[in-house]
């Protein structure tokens, strides 16, 4: 029976320079999907980078399948990524530019010719193979991403705020394609987007300002902010006041007066009911623990 895969990340500390941006970064993450939430500049493109090998592991230790980060090519067979900024030859037409680029990852032409309809399929581009890649829309140009990162069938996917941008459908349509991929190895979602977390990840990790300050389940995120979540509904002239005094995660207006969305340690008045919180209460909730302290 094979071992799952799994991503063990020991005491990792990065530095720009003279200036460090990764702190104490312990992670243990197994086969499936992993969701990596932070605020942007919170250090999640930093230790994607480092994961990559684009960033040489400055102090800790990292190991892809029982394999050190150190042994530069072996870890790169073994990871695709798709970065934040992704750009590739505008005038090729989609099918030519992934035969490029198999080639250059110096893949047989056997399996040049059998896998590069294979991904375009599973990322749903067959039918527009002979488009030219700088017609393609951004979901599309996203999907394309997917397909190449895939060229030699990597253990480990990382993809780097991958939805942003893309309008509702193609961001429900990019989730799901995520989702089927992690059926068959570790699939890292970094992003700033709850909501992406919310609908794909059952693990996730908070990052903020290069350090750690969540991980666990999703339920146990929900579990750690329960009791701490309140509706009020209070007078429009008085919403400045209560964000004022407290961390606002909704609002809705209703004619004169707001239904506000709010947490708080301690109770706040008769007028206030506790509700069950969701991620984004949970994920705030966490930020303000730190921020507080």
């Amino acid at each position: 029976m094979n071992q799952p895969l799994t991503l063990q990340i020991e005491h990792l500390n990065q530095f720009y320079g003279a200036r460090q941006v990764l702190f104490d970064i312990d992670l243990h993450i197994q086969q499936g999907m992993f969701g990596l939430l932070g605020r942007n500049g919170a250090g999640k493109t930093t230790l994607m980078k480092t994961l990559v090998t684009l960033l040489p592991v400055r102090k800790g230790e990292v190991r892809i399948d029982g394999v050190l980060i150190k042994q530069v090519n072996k870890i790169r067979e073994m990871v695709g990524y798709l970065p934040q900024e992704f750009t590739m030859y505008g005038s090729m037409t989609v099918k030519g530019a992934m035969e490029y680029l198999a080639l250059l990852s110096e893949l047989p032409h056997a399996t040049i010719k059998r896998r590069v309809p294979e991904l375009l399929d599973k990322v749903n581009l067959v039918e527009h193979q002979h488009k030219k890649v700088k017609a393609l829309s951004g979901g599309m140009k996203r999907r394309l991403g997917i397909a190449q990162a895939l060229l030699h069938d990597p253990k480990l996917l990382i993809v780097d705020e991958p939805t942003a941008g893309l309008d509702p459908e193609e961001r429900v349509r990019f989730r799901n394609l995520l989702s089927e991929l992690a059926e068959e190895r570790i699939v890292i979602l970094s992003t700033h987007i709850v909501g992406d977390i919310e609908a794909t990840c059952e693990h996730i990790a908070i990052m903020h300002e290069g350090r750690l300050l969540f991980t666990g389940t999703v339920q146990q995120l929900l579990q750690a902010a329960a009791g701490k979540v309140y509706t009020v509904t209070v007078s429009r002239d008085q919403v400045q006041l209560w964000k004022q005094g407290y961390t606002v995660t909704g609002m809705m207006m209703q004619g004169n007066s707001c239904e506000l969305r709010l947490l708080s340690d301690a109770p706040i008045n008769e007028a206030a009911s506790i509700v069950e919180p969701n991620i984004e209460d949970a994920y705030m909730w966490q930020l303000g623990l730190h921020q507080g302290g």
